[in-house]
């Protein structure tokens, strides 16, 4: 879900960028630089930010294998356990 939110933000900022390339541009023609850096701070934020929820979810996406061969190590542990511990049949019964 997020990975889709980040790739759906930068889409978006890029098509904002390519309908209003003639506006944009004018805006930073007019307007001292830090203007233009004061507008511009939302979208290199969201491109930092999205970097790292992606890298990050990649990180998760390793731990989260790892713990589920851990898991299915554990089960394999447990039915050799149980199979040791069943009780074993006598000549009486």
């Amino acid at each position: 879900m997020k990975r889709a939110f980040a790739i759906l933000a930068v889409v978006e900022l890029v098509l904002v960028l390519i309908l209003l390339r003639s506006a944009i541009k004018s805006f930073l023609w007019t307007h001292p630089w830090w203007h233009s850096f004061l507008a511009s701070l939302p979208a290199i934020a969201l491109v930092v930010l999205s970097y790292f929820e992606l890298r990050h979810s990649t990180e998760a996406n390793s731990l989260r294998k790892e713990a589920n061969v851990q898991r299915g190590r554990a089960n394999q542990a447990l039915a050799l356990i149980a199979n040791h511990t069943k009780k074993t049949l006598t000549k009486a019964e």
